[in-house]
């Protein structure tokens, strides 16, 4: 029983952290909006090799920021996403980007994040737990 209880109470924990980056990355994106074809790009790319993506991070903001010169929309982008994806709070994450049209100003986009979930061992949840998060980009 006390199994099933820690189980259960590090499921919520990551379905609240999931939240939380889900929103976080609503905020980056809507701060960088000329970057939206990199965050989709980029997770791509990290969906495919998480592990990989996550050794260090991108260089391109390792650049910028040492060298004192702003850093454009695109190394933004992959920082964001390094910071999303890359912590150890889920356990095997997930993540697409989509957009109602074509990305412009006015249509939704969605962020669709899923996990491992630890409750599945024991048949209390689904193997895969996930939310989405939509939002217009103005």
């Amino acid at each position: 029983m006390h199994s099933q209880a820690t189980r259960s109470n590090h499921d919520s924990f990551q379905r609240s952290q999931a939240i939380w980056l889900s929103y976080d990355l609503a905020e980056r994106i809507k701060s960088n909006l000329d970057g939206m074809d990199e965050y989709q790009t980029t997770l791509a790319t990290a969906n495919v090799d998480l592990q990989n993506f996550c050794r260090l991070p991108p260089a391109s903001w390792t650049t910028c920021t040492s060298s004192g010169n702003p850093c454009d929309s695109t190394a933004v982008a992959r920082f964001d996403l390094f910071e999303s994806m890359c912590g150890d709070s889920l356990i095997s994450p997930d993540m697409a980007i989509n957009c109602s049209g074509t990305c412009d100003s006015g249509d939704e986009v969605t962020i669709t994040l899923s996990w491992d979930s630890r409750g599945a061992a024991a048949g209390a949840l689904t193997e895969r737990q996930q939310i989405e998060l939509t939002f217009r980009r103005d």
